[in-house]
């Protein structure tokens, strides 16, 4: 009995410690595209399970935070309904003044500690719980999945994100070395900045071998990319433990859960490795063994892991009309102004700011152009085959689906769900932001929600300012204007008029520049329709 009591003592300090750096520091909140309803649908059906239809579902959020996650959701989808649950009061109350300023009425945010959680929330068709299992002591892990077992509707789909091994072990070995620098206790930010000094001290002594200087390099690179906030709560927090994918799914098992498949759908696929490599992975029995010796091989660092009931019969051979009831997007812009697509010549696509395709294929050339022309729309697959057909001529829909499901198995360069998002795809007389992504500039977030359910790094000043000034009321020549004088006041930093010796004149530089500004963030997908 007393042991009993220890230990649950032990639990409750750890999980007020837990909150308490989160109060200490507020953890700043981000939407992510693999979170959505829409996308978790659309992997069920590609293993034939039949989620809930996202237009009118119930979405539970373990770990909510702040609520930008599922505030973005809420807006979109107002026949479905949502509960975000998080221990941290000053989130929960964040989050819950942010939905009432959007009047959203489908939403609700509740102060909970999640080893309190029981079956009195109700049943969901869709659980999530982003950056919280690694992040909690062990007792809260075992009460997450309890929780999505009892909770999780029969056909639902539970999301669990966490950082895994083997690649989760070099990160673990820099948190160890900074928590060995930094004092135990102190204020976070000093904390962070000495972790910072330590990680750039062993960074610019560039000692040990050639691989450690690498490493220690590739680690001051994602160290540096991280807010105070950030590296304070993943790296530097009480509790962080990665795992093994067999690991967490024997957890998961115990609960009476099995293996859906990951939210980032391509990782799945062995496409990208050697023949001979391939041929050994598929001698390996079962999902679970061979996911995890994918870990080995890739050296994978973190998990967006899809599971559903035990009971439910899935389909692991995915078959190509199954994706026929799906919608496709990408922002793939060809490189070159009039790509050759019929041909077998090859182009290069941009994908986003880092990712590049090459490809001879003309049906993979006309998808890229048909999506890129579209995006931020999401295209479905009748529209997208009546497109493609327009610029390569009748494509059949099976190999369409087949050559579709060649690209999203492969690389991260389509995204797909269960419906189309709603955001403007086109610069309208008098743009206006989208609600959210307006209620986030004004209370001085450094990103802001796309439609699209991605987070746009809004942290300069010029960018915010144009932002500002898409209310709606505005025309082209009104929001030129307003912004010229913003910068000649000296309230938005710009370049001054007449700049470089012949260089136009700062009005005519800003009215030739906000056509091409405004097409910029309709491809974000933060105006509204």
């Amino acid at each position: 009995m007393m042991a009993a009591r220890r230990r649950a003592r032990g639990r409750n300090l750890m999980t007020t410690t837990v909150a308490k750096a989160y109060e200490e520091l507020s953890y700043p909140g981000v939407s992510l595209p693999q979170m959505h309803p829409s996308l978790l649908a659309a992997v069920a059906a590609l293993f034939d399970l039949q989620a809930t239809p996202v237009e009118r579902c119930r979405v539970l959020e373990l770990g909510c935070g702040d609520g930008t996650s599922l505030i973005s959701m809420a807006f979109e989808l107002p026949e479905s309904r949502f509960l975000g649950v998080d221990l941290t009061a000053a989130a929960i109350e964040e989050a819950s003044g942010n939905a009432a300023t959007l009047g959203l009425q489908n939403i609700e945010f509740r102060r909970m500690d999640i080893l309190e959680a029981d079956a009195r929330l109700g049943q969901f068709d869709y659980i999530i719980s982003h950056g919280v299992f690694t992040w909690v002591p062990e007792a809260v892990r075992e009460k997450l999945l309890w929780l999505c077992r009892e909770l999780l509707a029969p056909n639902g789909v539970a999301y669990v994100s966490y950082n895994a091994r083997p690649g989760g072990d070099l990160r673990m070995m820099w948190r160890d070395m900074m928590l060995f620098h930094i004092p135990s206790e102190g204020p976070p930010l000093e904390r962070v900045r000495q972790a910072r000094a330590l990680v750039q001290m062993i960074a610019e002594a560039k000692a040990g071998n050639e691989f450690y200087q690498q490493l220690t390099q590739w680690q001051r690179e994602r160290i540096d990319r991280l807010s105070d906030a950030l590296l304070f709560h993943d790296d530097l927090g009480p509790a962080h433990r990665p795992f093994y994918f067999h690991e967490f799914m024997q957890r998961a098992e115990r609960h009476g859960l099995q293996y859906l498949g990951e939210a980032d759908f391509f990782s799945m696929s062995d496409l990208r490795l050697p023949a001979a490599v391939r041929e050994t992975l598929a001698q390996i029995p079962g999902i679970v063994a061979r996911e995890q010796y994918m870990d080995f091989l890739t050296g994978r660092t973190f998990r967006q892991t899809l599971l559903c009931h035990r009971a439910v019969q899935l389909d692991r051979t995915v078959r190509p009309e199954r994706l026929e009831g799906l919608c496709f997007a990408s922002p793939a812009e060809p490189a070159s102004p009039q790509p050759a697509i019929a041909s077998d010549a090859v182009e290069e696509f941009h994908v986003g700011e880092n990712v590049t395709v090459k490809t001879p294929h003309p049906l993979a050339k006309a998808m890229f152009v048909a999506l890129g022309e579209a995006w931020p729309a999401d295209l479905r697959f009748a529209e997208l085959r009546a497109r493609v057909s327009q610029l390569i001529g009748a494509t059949d829909a099976r190999e369409l689906a087949e050559g579709l499901l060649n690209i999203i198995a492969t690389r991260p360069v389509v995204v797909f769900g269960t419906r189309p998002h709603a955001c403007a795809t086109t610069v309208s007389e008098r743009p206006r932001l989208n609600p959210i992504a307006r209620m986030q500039l004004e209370a001085g977030r450094p990103s802001v929600t796309s439609l699209r359910h991605f987070s746009v790094d809004a942290r300069d000043p010029l960018f915010r300012a144009v932002l500002s000034l898409l209310d709606g009321e505005r025309d082209r020549a009104a929001i030129a204007d307003a912004l010229a004088a913003a910068i000649e006041s000296g309230k938005v930093p710009g370049p001054p008029a007449g700049a470089g010796g012949g260089a136009r004149p700062l009005r005519v530089q800003i009215a030739e520049d906000i056509g091409r500004n405004l097409r910029d963030i309709v491809r974000m997908g933060l105006l509204i329709a």
